[in-house]
C-alpha cells in the first residue's frame, strides 16, 4: 500500500538518535545551570556589566537551537511537524546571535562615544535590535510556510512518475525496500533490459 514519507529523519531507537538525545539533555542541563548562575549573581557588578538578561536570551536561543535537532528524530507526518524544524532552527539562531550582537553593539556604542556625552542604551532599545535581527527570518519563514511548506510526500507516486516519464515501459523486477522513513515499492532494471 501507499505510505507517506515524512521529512528525512533519524530513527529514535538508533545510535545516532540516542546520541542526539543525550547531547540535547546535556546542553539543556548546562543551559539551566548557567541561567541559574546568572540569576544568582545578577546583582554583582561583573554580572551587571555582562548584561544578564541578554546572556540568558543567548543561552535560551542556543538551547532551542539544539532542540531543533531533536525534531529530526522519529517520523514527522504532518506539514506542521516538517515546518517546525526550520522555524525552530532559524528563529533560535537569530534569537541567540541577535542577543549577542545587541550586547556587542551596546558596548561598541558606549566605548566609541567620542563626545563623552551621557549615553543611555536601554534594554528596550536592545530588544528592538534583537527583533530587527529576527524580522527577516520571520518574514522568510512565513513566506516559505505559506507558499511551499515542507510536507509529507508519497514516494511510491514519485517513483512511479519517474519510471513512467523517464524510463517508460521497460520490463522490471519488483523489490520492496525502504527509503528514508517509509516503505516504497522499487524496481531493479537488469542491464540487458534497458535497450
Amino acid at each position: 500500500g501507499e505510505q507517506l514519507d515524512t521529512c528525512d529523519y533519524v530513527p529514535l531507537k538508533s545510535q545516532a538518535g540516542t546520541l542526539t538525545l543525550a547531547l540535547f539533555f546535556m546542553v539543556l542541563v548546562c543551559g539551566v545551570l548557567f541561567i541559574g548562575l546568572i540569576t544568582i549573581l545578577r546583582k554583582r557588578m561583573i554580572m551587571k556589566m555582562a548584561q544578564p538578561m541578554f546572556s540568558c536570551i543567548f543561552i535560551v536561543g542556543l538551547v532551542i537551537n539544539n532542540a531543533s535537532v531533536v525534531l529530526r528524530l522519529g517520523p514527522n507526518d504532518t506539514v506542521t511537524a516538517c515546518m517546525a524544524r526550520p522555524w525552530s532552527f532559524h528563529l533560535s539562531f537569530s534569537l541567540a546571535f541577535g542577543a549577542l550582537i545587541a550586547k556587542v553593539n551596546r558596548v561598541y556604542q558606549l566605548l566609541h562615544n567620542r563626545k563623552i556625552r551621557h549615553l543611555i542604551i536601554t534594554t528596550k532599545i536592545m530588544l528592538k535590535w534583537v527583533g530587527m535581527i529576527m524580522a527577516p527570518d520571520v518574514i522568510v519563514l512565513i513566506l516559505w510556510t505559506a507558499i511551499d511548506p515542507s510536507s509529507p510526500r508519497n514516494h511510491t507516486q514519485e517513483i512511479t512518475f519517474v519510471h513512467e516519464q523517464l524510463i517508460g515501459n521497460v520490463p522490471k523486477i519488483p523489490l520492496s525496500g525502504t527509503s528514508g522513513s517509509c516503505c516504497v515499492h522499487e524496481h531493479v532494471y537488469l542491464p540487458g533490459q534497458l535497450k
